[in-house]
């Protein structure tokens, strides 16, 4: 009965090529506005989400385009201001990949930039608990 009320009230997106950047997240319904567009249907069944922190000298030592999409898809660990890039004592740039890999991630790890974005982060109230997202305002079926 929960996945049927997931698919009734909480599927709003999909994957799409994107003309803004590479894969795109896309409404395929309308999305109410102060809402999660990405909830988990059973949280009691999904793995707490955990990151291992690497370095870029590391990455770059990988096999070629692990960095690339390790770039792609998690910026670097900042300061507390939340621009500047955390360094390793040797002035690496620090990353936090998600401890289960590149092959875990949801839909939500596809949202593209946006100067005027209509949805917002939120950081994981726990340790090991998921960030969320919350749109700002309604949007439109069809819209990335």
């Amino acid at each position: 009965q929960r996945v049927i009320n997931h698919l009734r009230s909480e599927a709003f997106v999909h994957l799409f090529p994107s003309p803004i950047a590479g894969v795109g997240v896309r409404a395929f319904r309308q999305i109410p506005a102060g809402i999660d567009p990405f909830p988990l249907c059973n949280p009691h069944m999904a793995a707490k989400e955990r990151f291992l922190v690497l370095n870029a000298a590391e990455l770059r030592a990988m096999p070629e385009g692990v960095f690339e999409q390790v770039q792609c898809f998690y910026a670097p660990l900042t300061e507390d201001d939340g621009w500047i890039p955390q360094k390793d004592d040797k002035g690496e740039v620090l990353y936090g990949v998600l401890a289960t890999g590149l092959n875990s991630m949801n839909l939500s790890w596809y949202l593209n930039h946006s100067d005027d974005p209509n949805i917002v982060f939120k950081d994981a109230e726990d340790d090991g608990g998921y960030n969320t997202f919350q749109t700002r305002r309604v949007i439109e079926a069809g819209e990335e």
